[in-house]
């Protein structure tokens, strides 16, 4: 795995693309065997977990250890066992004066591996191990164009061998994930998820923010499934580094604040304060007649569920909807009047005002989207929803001060949707 980190540059001298040759077919043995380099030095055999057959391909050793750690320790390490044989068999070929382009692949020493990352199940892995080759061999890819799943099991295959800032170079450079990229409002959860993967993999950060809030309101299908029946998935169904907990736990933080803005009106209607708006006549058959709407409405929508107190509680699923089908669920609350004489009672305009407040905070920022820079820097806990310390209260003074550029835990903009999501309690009444 690569280790965290600051956002990778296009020019990384630690990590250099090698300078790209002309697109051309590598050459297909007889034998199966794909010629990545003439000149190779090493045939690597790969095979996943799916597949019965090995891939092989010849390639040069020391193009693959300028740009993958992993290649590094295992072809030439020489406390490994792959290392160690590697160069006995080339002292092998030098003693009768060999060169390696003059070289059967028969002759040349071979090395195993079979893992290669948890990528999507395919056909064949030789597709994606031979685009991997050759990028890190600095030749061109025969397309111009990938499809979005291939580019992440691509990016699945580059954390995995340690050789990630070379490709998502090449991804960038090439613009490969601009045209693999779906537009508009019909892409499915996967594409989310593949596009995200990809983006953490190779450190690329544009766009994270929208595509994890987007992630985030739309309800994961895999979030009721258990995740020890889905650990043969593609990588992107449990998304790494901590992003898929943190994407739930915001879920859950914005999903909290909208039950407590209903939980407000039902608790004010059901207390012994007069909620009436008539004036020196208030009424307390307007505000029954009210709460009496309210819960009625609130039950329709199965937003709102009675329980016997002395019974036990009925295990259900989480909210399983989009959070702006709740809240567009929530905008239908009827404007109903006791009477002529009562226009201005009801919970119709305080829910309404709260709503505006937390779509407001959904979107201002990106809102509960994880900003990828922040998210990989070495502070990384501090932008953690579910790691932060949370506001006693939020209120308008609080509101009033992140308005102004004071802020109470954070020194960005962004930590006003954090703060207001994760406090502990929010007075409605003073907003």
């Amino acid at each position: 795995m690569s280790p965290k980190g600051g956002i990778r540059k296009l020019q990384d001298s630690r990590h250099p693309v090698p300078a790209q040759q002309r697109a051309t077919e590598p050459q297909r043995l007889e034998d199966g065997t794909i010629v990545i380099s003439e000149k190779g030095d090493v045939v690597l055999n790969f095979r996943a977990s799916f597949e019965t057959a090995k891939i092989s391909f010849r390639v040069e050793a020391s193009s693959l250890a300028r740009s993958s750690a992993f290649f590094h320790r295992l072809l030439f390490d020489q406390r490994f066992a792959e290392g160690k044989n590697i160069s006995e068999a080339h002292q092998a070929l030098m003693k009768n004066d060999q060169t390696f382009a003059d070289t059967s692949v028969a002759q040349l020493p071979q090395v195993d591996i079979e893992d290669v990352g948890q990528i999507s199940t395919v056909k064949t892995i030789r597709p994606l191990m031979r685009d991997l080759l050759l990028i890190l061999h600095g030749r061109e890819l025969t397309v111009t164009r990938l499809p979005l799943v291939n580019l992440a099991n691509l990016a699945v295959t580059a954390d995995r061998f340690d050789c990630a800032p070379t490709i998502a170079q090449y991804t960038q450079t090439r613009g490969l994930l601009t045209a693999s990229r779906v537009s508009g409002s019909s892409q499915s959860e996967e594409a989310i998820r593949q596009k995200l993967l990809i983006a953490i993999l190779l450190q690329i950060p544009q766009g994270f923010g929208p595509l994890s809030r987007e992630l985030m309101h739309a309800q994961s299908e895999r979030w009721n499934v258990d995740v020890n029946n889905v650990m043969d998935e593609a990588l992107w169904w449990n998304l790494p580094r901590g992003i898929e907990e943190e994407v739930r736990s915001r879920r859950r933080y914005v999903l909290m604040s909208i039950s407590s803005l209903q939980s407000h009106l039902l608790d004010a209607y059901t207390s012994r304060a007069r909620q009436c708006k008539l004036g020196y006549d208030t009424s307390p058959q307007c505000d029954s007649f009210h709460c009496g709407e309210l819960i009625r409405f609130l039950s329709r929508k199965c937003l709102l569920r009675f329980e016997s107190c002395y019974q036990e509680p009925v295990d259900t699923d989480g909210f399983v909807d989009s959070i702006e089908n709740l809240i567009d669920a929530l905008r239908q609350c009827p404007n109903y009047q006791l009477d002529i004489n009562h226009p201005h009672c009801g919970p119709r305009k305080v829910l309404l005002q709260g709503l505006s407040i937390i779509e407001g905070f959904s979107s201002r920022f990106d809102g509960p989207g994880i900003c990828l820079e922040c998210w990989i820097a070495p502070n990384a806990s501090r932008r953690s929803w579910a790691e932060s310390k949370p506001l006693p209260v939020w209120n308008s003074a609080v509101a009033s001060r992140h308005a102004s550029g004071i802020h109470v835990h954070g020194d960005t903009t962004i930590d006003a949707a954090r703060d207001f999501f994760t406090s502990v309690e929010k007075q409605w009444s003073t907003m």
